[in-house]
């Protein structure tokens, strides 16, 4: 039917429903084969291209030129040692449902067997074409649950689907963002460090995580079975990887106090200075003083305001007066919280250099990842983690630089 005659159709259609509910569905019903012509056309198409810019047209000579298709049996790659050999008819899935293609076949003239013909159209053996990629990654990313995804893509493509299928769709975008390993665009002065604590196949899991500390975008995320020493240094010997190193212009480091971070930042970016969280460090000063004077509430009070005051002191010299002040009121106290305290106020001995005082900026990244993370209920593979973690990184670069992440993810 030509397009005038659909919409003169589709006009009676709507002329006649009786509600707008009968309207919808007619739209939707014309729109549905419409768009599945158009896509059936333009895909059988794309791939008659390929066959033509290879072999050329059929009255055209092919001579010595090269294909890009080799026969199993023979290993024949001339162009004249290959023809046409009609087409098979294949069923693809596209967003509105399932259409046949009629997919060019070319025969080896050695041995007779036939070739099929792969384009970038189409990827070999699969039912999916590449919208329903998009459309996984979207809801996925968007905090779509497992069970949620596949039953608003079932509805699209009027089909049953799997979970698996939709698992594994999102899987080969994230595998390709991840094997791009982009370096940031930027000099990158402060690094965040921190960790997720999430599940893979009920098993708990660690994903190791850095940000830039100034602009908060994720440079590295790292799934492990531990959080010790070694993980904190493998994750920053992949930073290396990436051009985010001392040699690169790192020169500070800003964590939660977590010692196996301060040691493997010790041993693979040896120089860079740590700040230490002040919000964790009063968080950790305040549960000792309630052990340490547990029916005395002003003293804690007291104690804790002088804490307070050497962190927040105007600078180096006079943070270093009021702990000595500290000491005379309770040494005990301040022996203990002096290797904390000393990493809190490292940022008053370089002022003007704009260190960030707590991890805040990245609580609040790890806060929404959690929140993405926790429909789904865990990962089935550390692979799988890995891959949903560059994606989200991804995701998140884009946003932070005011483009669309979709189309930066899926190309």
């Amino acid at each position: 039917m030509a397009p005038k005659d659909r919409v003169r159709s589709l006009a009676h259609k709507l002329v006649e429903a009786k509600s707008e509910g009968e309207s919808l569905k007619a739209v939707e019903e014309e729109s549905r084969r419409l768009l599945l012509e158009f896509k059936r056309e333009a895909i059988e198409r794309a791939l008659s291209l390929v066959v033509e810019r290879v072999l050329g047209a059929r009255w055209q000579r092919r001579g010595k030129r090269i294909t890009p298709w080799n026969c199993r049996v023979c290993g024949s790659r001339w162009g004249s040692q290959v023809r046409r050999n009609g087409h098979y008819r294949r069923h693809l899935v596209v967003g509105e449902g399932s259409i046949e293609i009629r997919v060019p076949q070319v025969e080896c003239k050695g041995c007779g067997r036939s070739i099929a013909v792969a384009g970038g159209v189409l990827r070999p053996r699969s039912r999916y074409w590449i919208e329903l990629d998009q459309r996984v990654t979207e809801l996925y990313m968007s905090g779509v649950s497992h069970r949620k995804v596949v039953e608003i893509l079932a509805r699209r493509i009027q089909s049953s689907l799997s979970p698996m299928t939709s698992w594994r769709a999102l899987q080969r975008i994230g595998e390709r963002v991840r094997k791009r390993k982009e370096a940031p665009q930027h000099k990158v002065r402060m690094v965040a460090l921190d960790e997720v604590t999430h599940r893979v196949r009920g098993e708990r899991r660690y994903t190791l995580a850095a940000q830039d500390a100034e602009r908060g975008e994720w440079l590295a995320m790292k799934v492990s079975q531990s959080r010790d020493e070694e993980a904190w240094v493998a994750l920053l010997d992949e930073l290396w990887d990436r051009e985010v190193s001392p040699d690169s212009g790192v020169r500070w480091v800003v964590c939660d106090g977590d010692l196996a971070i301060e040691a493997g930042v010790e041993i693979a970016y040896p120089g860079v200075r740590i700040q230490r969280c002040i919000w964790h460090l009063l968080q950790n000063a305040h549960q000792v003083l309630e052990k340490r004077y547990p029916h005395q509430k002003e003293r804690r009070e007291g104690l804790m305001g002088m804490v307070r005051g050497i962190i927040t002191a105007p600078h180096y010299q006079e943070a270093m007066r009021r702990f000595r002040a500290l000491a005379q009121e309770d040494h005990p106290l301040a022996r203990y919280l002096w290797p904390k305290i000393k990493k809190g106020i490292e940022y008053l001995r370089s002022p003007g250099e704009g260190v960030p005082l707590t991890t805040s900026r990245m609580e609040r990244a790890i806060r929404e990842y959690r929140r993405r993370t926790r429909p789904m209920d865990g990962f089935k593979t550390d692979q799988g983690a890995e891959n949903f973690n560059h994606l989200w990184m991804a995701k998140e670069r884009a946003q932070k630089n005011g483009q669309d992440w979709l189309w930066q993810v899926m190309s």
